[in-house]
């Protein structure tokens, strides 16, 4: 008999090149991994350690070779794996692997540590905030004047929330606070205008500077009469200490560490 070709429907299409494009991405990263393994079991061998310390929760490499070299591995986790960070197995493999492939897993606040329980059992997480020296010389007081000045820290990233602190300096206007905000890192043009934006939206252009990176934020904060972070999962939060040691408050979302802080 002759038989019609087969045309599948749009949905059947669609479920066909989703799971290809998994199949690809799935033998891809296997390769990846694997063409890693060798040459870090050479370097192992070279260095001999005594422990091998893993500083990314994204790639399981030298945790794999450390376990068949039979080597104690810590695995230290220092932030919530964000979509942009992509971990190389999935999050869910990897959550187990690092709970499983170590001996013990040092958190750099407890906020972490929740985020990866049940992969890493709580018995086998310890926490260690980051050490953070004090200032050689008390801390300045702002200038006089009018009108407060909050200053917020870091990439212009949606997740670093300086369009939440935006619309909280609307807000604080619309009730008779005179309140002004300098957003200070680096960022991608788009993500300024983003921001340039939410300012005019609410009203606020005038009363909000988006400047970029400076290298002495030290200098920014003592500007300041309070710094905001508004991120949406700060693992531990370098900015708030660092405003801390300088003698200024800290206005911050209640999330990953900030609380403890």
């Amino acid at each position: 008999p002759r038989w019609a070709p087969w045309e599948p429907d749009a949905a059947a299409a669609a479920t066909g090149d989703a799971v290809a494009r998994s199949v690809v991405r799935d033998l891809s990263v296997v390769r990846r991994l694997g063409s890693s393994l060798a040459p870090a079991r050479r370097l192992l061998a070279a260095v001999a350690p005594d422990v091998v310390v893993t500083n990314t929760a994204t790639v399981p490499t030298y945790a794999l070779v450390a376990r068949a070299e039979g080597v104690p591995h810590v695995w230290s986790v220092r932030e919530f794996v964000r979509p942009e960070f992509h971990y190389l197995l999935g999050e869910p493999v990897s959550q187990r692997l690092i709970g499983r492939l170590s001996a013990t897993v040092v958190f750099n606040s407890d906020a972490v540590r929740r985020y990866f329980h049940p992969g890493v059992p709580f018995a086998k997480g310890v926490v260690v905030h980051p050490a953070v020296p004090l200032p050689d010389r008390p801390p300045e007081r702002p200038r006089e004047g009018t009108g407060l000045r909050l200053l917020l820290l870091g990439r212009l990233v949606a997740t670093k929330g300086a369009g939440v602190a935006i619309e909280g300096v609307a807000a604080a206007r619309r009730a008779g606070v005179e309140v002004s905000l300098r957003v200070v890192g680096p960022g991608a043009e788009r993500d300024r205008r983003r921001l340039v934006s939410v300012a005019a939206e609410h009203g606020v252009a005038d009363h909000v500077d988006i400047e970029g990176f400076d290298p002495d934020p030290g200098l920014r904060m003592r500007e300041s009469d309070v710094v905001v972070v508004a991120s949406d999962a700060e693992a531990f939060g370098r900015v708030t200490v660092e405003a801390l040691r300088v003698g200024r408050p800290v206005l911050a979302t209640r999330t990953g560490g900030s609380s403890e802080i």
